[in-house]
C-alpha cells in the first residue's frame, strides 16, 4: 500500500494526469468526476463507482465547473490474476464494497493495532468481489449467447422441417 487519501475538490478540479508502476483504486464519495486514461477513453464517475488504473496506464481526472466532488484514492502493488477484468473499467459499489471502504477509512483515521494489514485485507476482499463480479458478468454473457444460438437454431429447424411437411399446401 503506497497511499490512501481522502480527497476534497473544490468546483471544476483538473488533475494534470499521472503514470506510475503501481494500481490505483479510485472511489467517487460525493459528486461527479471524469477520468482519462490515455488521450482518448473517457468514463464518468458517479457517487458511488470506482475504477483501477493498472500500472503504467496514463490517466488524468477533472470535474466540471459547477461540480465539487469527493473521492478515495489508494494506490498498491499486487499480482492480480486476470487484471484485463479490472482495469479500465467503472464498477457501481454494493453495500459490502461500500462498508469495506468506510472500514479502510475508519482503519486509517484511528491507527488501532494491525491496521495497516486489516486495510490490506479489506482491499484485497475489494478486488476479489469485483473479479467475481465480472467473472460472473462474463459466464452469464457467455451462456447467453450460446442460449440464444441454440433457440435460433432450434427455431430455424422447426421453420425448415415446416416447410418441407407443408410445400405441396397453400
Amino acid at each position: 500500500l503506497y497511499t490512501l487519501l481522502y480527497h476534497e475538490k473544490e468546483l471544476g478540479f483538473q488533475f494534470k494526469g499521472e503514470q506510475h508502476d503501481c494500481w490505483e483504486l479510485t472511489y467517487v464519495d460525493k459528486g461527479t468526476m471524469y477520468n482519462v486514461i490515455g488521450e482518448t477513453q473517457e468514463y464518468s464517475l458517479r457517487q458511488g463507482e470506482l475504477m483501477l488504473f493498472a500500472p503504467g496506464q496514463w490517466h488524468r481526472q477533472y470535474a466540471d465547473e459547477s461540480v465539487s466532488v469527493c473521492y478515495m484514492t489508494i494506490t498498491f502493488d499486487m499480482q492480480l490474476g486476470e487484471p484485463e477484468l479490472l482495469s479500465g473499467k467503472v464498477f457501481q459499489s454494493d453495500y459490502e464494497i461500500k462498508g469495506l471502504l468506510e472500514k479502510i477509512m475508519q482503519e486509517k483515521e484511528t491507527h488501532p493495532i494491525y491496521s495497516y494489514d486489516l486495510i490490506l485485507c479489506y482491499l484485497k476482499e475489494i478486488l476479489i468481489r469485483l473479479l467475481r463480479a465480472q467473472k460472473l458478468e462474463h459466464i452469464i454473457h457467455k451462456a447467453d449467447t450460446e442460449m440464444k444460438h441454440t433457440i435460433e437454431s432450434d427455431i430455424i429447424t422447426d421453420v425448415v422441417q415446416y416447410v418441407k411437411n407443408n410445400l405441396d399446401k397453400k
